[in-house]
């Protein structure tokens, strides 16, 4: 375990000296609502802000890679995910946690957790119109632009019971979170004709982009620069 997490982890060494330290940001959302997408717009990869990527599914499909199990093993690789997250946050590194949402207790104990080490955090929920979502689950394996994605399916049963259990979460995230919760709407389709989809995307893509850049221009929490005193003066 000790050489895969070596292989999956970056540097921790610039720690306190990277931006965005002590900040969280969870993008939610059912499968095939386009996270990646929203990501990938928001600019809100590794190198843009500092924020470490912790991602399950992802972790999976890089132990599949390697062990190309007859079955994933979900519970690995969670273990594998929440390994990562520990050694992130005692370096104080940025957060992005990419997942669905589909449990409300687990991200609610996450959270907790997170502004219990001095985090603050933010929600970015990205939703979909199920039909919308279905065919861009279906089509995956083929049109993914992420390599770590190219191949990887999504179960039908385990589709629709995770988009019907985070659908039902959004209010209740956005109540958890305030004034750092934002909603993206993507029912963009692929060569349509109708550009309302696009536009609604883009309306709120932009909305939520000057709140994220907001949160994550905020001073630090008391709790944190408390700790990133005590971290300095060692």
């Amino acid at each position: 375990m000790v050489m895969l997490l070596s292989e999956l982890d970056q540097s921790l060494s610039e720690g306190v000296n990277d931006p965005h330290i002590f900040k969280a940001v969870f993008m939610a959302g059912p499968p095939g609502a386009g996270k990646s997408t929203v990501i990938k717009e928001l600019h809100l990869s590794d190198v843009d802000t500092g924020l470490k990527l912790q991602d399950i599914d992802h972790t999976l499909a890089y132990l599949n890679k390697r062990q190309a199990p007859a079955n994933p093993n979900y519970e690995r690789g969670l273990d594998v995910t929440i390994r990562r997250q520990t050694m992130f946050e005692k370096g104080m590194l940025g957060l992005l946690i990419n997942t669905t949402g589909r449990s409300y207790e687990r991200l609610m104990k996450l959270n907790k957790q997170l502004k219990q080490s001095g985090y603050s955090t933010f929600m970015v929920f990205v939703d979909a119109e199920y039909d919308v979502a279905y065919d861009r689950i279906k089509d995956r394996p083929n049109s993914a632009t992420d390599p770590r994605d190219a191949g990887r399916k999504v179960d039908y049963d385990y589709f629709v019971d995770a988009f019907a259990a985070t659908k039902q979460n959004v209010d209740f995230y956005a109540l958890m979170f305030g004034d750092d919760f934002a909603l993206v709407t993507n029912n963009v389709i692929k060569n349509s004709e109708d550009v309302t989809p696009e536009q609604e995307f883009r309306r709120t893509l932009t909305k939520t982009g000057k709140k994220l850049n907001r949160f994550l221009k905020e001073p630090l929490s008391p709790l944190a620069q408390s700790i990133l005193n005590q971290h300095k003066n060692k």
